[in-house]
């Protein structure tokens, strides 16, 4: 999957064509949710229920609350939340699976205007979390 931004428009790419080629399609104004299994899917729990509850926050929230409440949300454990850490032993011993990243974007109608943070660790370490819209611009 790859998301890309400019001031004019959002993309989505995936490779879920024929034979995987790669599709493109423009990504409307709204709260967007991208998962493991694509963006805005209906059939990912995760995607279903963040993407209820960053619509609700969207209608009553400033900007700082948004993002903070946001990097919650997406620290948030337990069934249809996105923050997972299991230990799994599939012979060979045991490995930690789970999520490794998280993101989120404010669009605004300039990328200069827009902000980005993500969290390179774990989304529950709140301590990870950086603001990198500095990226947005290079």
């Amino acid at each position: 999957s790859l998301l890309a931004v400019d001031d004019a428009r959002m993309l989505y790419a995936e490779n879920s064509g024929e034979r995987d080629a790669v599709v493109v399609r423009d990504v409307e104004p709204g709260v967007h949710v991208l998962g493991n299994f694509g963006l805005d899917n209906h059939n990912d729990d995760v995607v279903r229920t963040v993407g209820a509850a960053a619509r609700a926050l969207v209608a009553t929230s400033d900007e700082a609350s948004l993002v903070a409440s946001l990097q919650e949300l997406l620290g948030r454990h337990g069934v249809g939340w996105p923050c997972v850490h299991l230990t799994v032993d599939l012979g060979g011993g045991p490995r930690a699976y789970g999520t490794r990243s998280a993101g989120v974007l404010v669009r605004r109608s300039s990328l200069a205007d827009s902000r980005f943070f993500e969290n390179a660790g774990a989304p529950h370490q709140a301590e990870t979390w950086r603001d990198r819209t500095s990226l947005l611009t290079g």
